[in-house]
């Protein structure tokens, strides 16, 4: 009877030629990396890997010619082992690149916004055509409306079948009959009438809204990644929030909080974002990540 009790499958030995993934090419990263090893080993001598272990590629992978750059990475675990003839386990050993921050649009999120006690609205003025409707912005036209660009203007269109649509936006491309701003009215459905007031800055209750959100993932390897000596010093971010003078949460913005009625329209006008969500989770092996969730303030 052949034995296998030997040098070759006591420790673990290469089934096939290592693969190489990118677990982030959707997203347009191709270069942070896995590297994923077929072993074979004798079942009773299977042990896992050192979590963490820096990968050598010189004896930790069977590549096959002359592979792409790996980097630095580290070990992420194996699969489970499986059992094989002759009493061996298959299993696939894994090793990651700490990956590098990516953005993801993740849809809609809901996010209660503050109030804003204090505003100084303009006159209402009649918006007599919309046109060059691209997408979500069109072209409107109002007689000497007298803004201009960065303007904060609340738009209220009609449309023929009875259907309302409130729309506070900021405004560019300001002719002097003319500027352009969103453009919320569904395809097919026609505008009849409507308004438009500017504003100095915000006036409006607490509100929640269903908004676009975008993720921001940022990566660690406690120990490894510069300033992160320990998982405890990797800290998710603080979650939007107005204070009063003496620190507290507040749902209405004035004059006298943090940030201001003022400071906040800035915010808005700049295209600023606020953070919805910020969690630390587990990643792969010890890798860490930050999720943080941003919607646009409004």
């Amino acid at each position: 009877m052949p034995t296998y009790e030997s040098h070759v499958t006591t420790s673990p030995v290469f089934d096939k030629p290592a693969k190489i993934v990118y677990p982030f090419a959707k997203l347009g990263d191709y270069t942070t990396k896995e590297v994923w090893q077929p072993l074979l080993q004798l079942a009773d001598r299977y042990a896992p890997p050192t979590i963490g272990a820096v990968f050598v590629g010189a004896t930790d992978a069977n590549f096959s010619g002359s592979p792409v750059t790996i980097g630095s990475a580290y070990c992420i675990g194996d699969t489970e082992p499986q059992e094989t003839e002759s009493g061996l386990v298959s299993f696939t050993r894994k090793w990651s690149n700490i990956p590098a921050s990516n953005t993801d649009q993740i849809g809609t999120t809901t996010f209660t916004y503050p109030g804003v006690l204090t505003a100084t609205a303009g006159t209402p003025k009649t918006i007599t055509a919309v046109g060059s409707i691209s997408g979500l912005t069109a072209s409107y036209t109002i007689a000497a409306h007298g803004y201009s660009n960065g303007d904060q203007v609340t738009l209220t269109l009609k449309t023929t079948i009875g259907n309302l649509y409130i729309c506070s936006t900021i405004i560019s491309g300001v002719a002097t009959n003319t500027f352009t701003a969103s453009y919320l009215i569904p395809t097919g459905q026609t505008f009849t009438t409507g308004t438009a007031i500017n504003s100095t800055y915000f006036g409006a209750s607490t509100r929640t809204r269903a908004v676009n959100a975008t993720m921001v993932s940022e990566y660690c390897l406690p120990g490894v990644t510069s300033g992160y000596a320990t998982a405890e010093s990797f800290q998710p971010y603080q979650i939007f929030n107005a204070v009063d003078a003496y620190g507290n949460s507040v749902s209405q913005i004035d004059a006298s909080t943090a940030p201001s009625a003022i400071e906040y329209s800035a915010m808005v006008a700049g295209g600023l974002s606020l953070i919805a969500a910020s969690a630390i989770k587990a990643y792969k092996g010890n890798i860490l990540v930050r999720e943080t969730t941003y919607v646009k303030a409004l």
